[in-house]
């Protein structure tokens, strides 16, 4: 059994994170059982241990560095490309639930025709 540890460069990006991806397959495909621990990206680690050592000393800081990480966070390249797929799948979901609308309009129109025929011949029997 082997026990991995990623983090910090190691997972900053997403070619770093493909690169984890290839050691993990060459080891697995060795037949090695594993263990793999990923920490969080980047510098992430030491801001949040910065962040709560300023938190247990009650600083006034707390917010300012709780907003900056959050800033960080939010102007990720990752987010950018999460939201843009979010974005797409959205549009997708759009268009798929107007094709719906159209199928069930039509539907609709036709069991119309359906009963109003229906209704036409029961009258000439």
């Amino acid at each position: 059994m082997r026990v991995f540890k990623f983090g910090g460069a190691s997972v900053k990006d997403a070619d770093s994170i493909r690169n984890l991806s290839a050691i993990l397959k060459d080891q697995k495909a060795k037949g090695e059982d594993l263990i793999v621990v990923i920490s969080a990206m980047g510098k992430m680690t030491n801001a949040l241990e910065i962040l709560l050592s300023a938190y247990l000393e009650n600083s006034d800081k707390v917010e300012a560095l709780f907003e900056t990480i959050k800033k960080n966070l939010e102007n990720t390249p990752q987010k950018k490309r999460t939201q843009e797929m979010i974005d797409s799948y959205n549009k997708k979901v759009k268009e798929m639930n107007k094709g719906v609308n159209k199928f069930n309009n039509t539907n609709n129109i036709l069991n119309q025709k359906r009963q109003k025929f229906i209704g036409q011949v029961n009258q000439t029997i």
